[in-house]
């Protein structure tokens, strides 16, 4: 899992537990509120309460909330069933003291609505329309079945007609106005509260990972920088010890042998220099599309062009203005990758689709794929799963500076046993 992955889910469960804790909150204000109008009513108003029953539903409340504290680092899953359930329960306890102290009479019954805002708040909008049906369910409930108190200034009818007066639904259509507004707005507020969120650590997630790029870039141009002129004295000194001892059989091999490392090295900083084009001084220009796709090509040998499959829009006239040596250096990187990562023989397919005002290069191989772990690290300077002399891991590390430096990106998919796909997106027109 990346650091970025981790960091998002670490984000997720913090929340999650505060808006549990303030859950448990409310809940204790909402219980010891009830339980204090309660008391004021059975004792100052002298209401005549059936005590007990009111008392055990409030014990009821109070163990559900105490249960919910042991909820440590729940799951989302079990976030939003503990949570979901909690709620349900205080609305179904709501709904049973109110069928004890006068059902709809009650002033108290408009309480139904706090805990579908509630909901609306800390969960979904299913869980939130979930807590709507189930409150309008007991409000509606509560017109028919219901202790009556005439201490509240209404007598208790027995018709359904006489229940049901113009009053009476004024509030149940009350109810479900106010209900449904509350439920659509906070959920769909929440909903776009979430998405802006996620915009937003998005753009800082693309924004640190150009500045790391960047960073990259000038550290590794530095380096080519200090160790270009070494490696130009060694050539010159292995190319006077070739002439002095090359025709020595007891030379020849280890003068060959420097001479190839030497070689080695200095395609080693060309690669380094031409990955970062803009800061080694490559200008955007002007080209064609299939001059990039034919200068790829002639980098290949016969058998490994036989293995390339070009498809798409690259035999179109597109017009690009961007750094050309650096698009046509990685497009052979991804494709030198997959050729290597595939099996002997296995094909490689490089497809170029225009999509408005950018072109989007797919490359798959047909490899094994890569784990969750590489793939993280894909991408880094030096990384890599090749075998000693087959790759310095430094293809997709310039491809991703390369991509960030025209206003591009890339992005990698791949499965275990059906290979990688690598998409390369990049402006018609370079970004800067």
């Amino acid at each position: 899992m990346s650091v970025a992955v981790r960091a998002d889910v670490a984000r997720s469960e913090v929340q999650e537990l505060i808006q549990l804790r303030w859950l448990r909150r409310i809940r204790w204000a909402a219980l010891m509120s009830l339980a204090a109008i309660f008391f004021a009513a059975n004792y100052l108003l002298e209401l005549r309460l059936p005590k007990i029953a009111i008392i055990g539903i409030l014990l009821i409340g109070a163990f559900s909330n105490y249960a919910l504290g042991f909820l440590r680092s729940p799951s989302p899953r079990a976030y939003k069933l503990a949570s979901g359930g909690a709620i349900i329960l205080d609305v179904l306890l709501l709904c049973s003291l109110l069928y004890l102290c006068g059902g709809y009479t009650n002033p108290f019954s408009m309480m139904f609505l706090a805990y579908v805002t509630l909901a609306a708040v800390v969960l979904d909008s299913r869980w939130t329309w979930l807590v709507f049906v189930v409150s309008l369910a007991c409000f509606f409930g509560l017109f028919f079945f219901h202790l009556p108190l005439p201490q509240l200034g209404m007598r208790h009818h027995h018709t359904e007609h006489e229940s049901f007066s113009l009053h009476l639904h004024g509030m149940l259509v009350a109810f479900v106005l106010i209900g449904w507004i509350v439920a659509a707005f906070v959920t769909r507020m929440n909903r776009e509260m979430r998405e802006k969120a996620e915009q937003i650590a998005e753009l800082q997630r693309a924004e640190d990972e150009q500045r790391r790029l960047m960073s990259l870039a000038t550290l590794t141009a530095g380096a080519a920088h200090e160790l270009a002129t070494p490696i130009a004295t060694l050539q010159l000194i292995s190319e006077d010890l070739s002439a002095t001892l090359g025709a020595e059989p007891r030379w020849s091999e280890d003068v060959r042998t420097m001479q190839q490392e030497l070689d080695r090295c200095s395609e080693i900083l060309q690669r380094m220099r031409s990955g970062g084009a803009e800061l080694d001084g490559e200008a955007p220009r002007h080209f064609v599309l299939t001059e990039v796709v034919n200068e790829v090509k002639e980098t290949f040998s016969k058998a490994e062009a036989a293995r390339i499959i070009f498809s798409g829009c690259i035999d179109e006239e597109l017009t690009l203005w961007s750094l050309k040596g650096a698009l046509v250096g990685s497009l052979k990187a991804l494709i030198k990758n997959g050729l290597q990562a595939s099996p002997q023989g296995g094909e490689v397919m490089c497809d170029a689709t225009l999509l408005q005002d950018e072109v989007l290069f797919a490359i798959r191989d047909t490899g094994s794929g890569m784990s969750d772990e590489v793939k993280a690290r894909a991408g880094e300077p030096f990384f890599t799963r090749k075998e000693l002399g087959q790759g310095m891991g430094l293809g997709l590390y310039l491809t991703k500076l390369f991509a960030a430096q025209v206003g591009g990106n890339v992005a990698i998919s791949s499965t275990i046993g059906k290979g990688t796909e690598v998409l390369l997106r990049v402006p018609r027109t370079m970004r800067v």
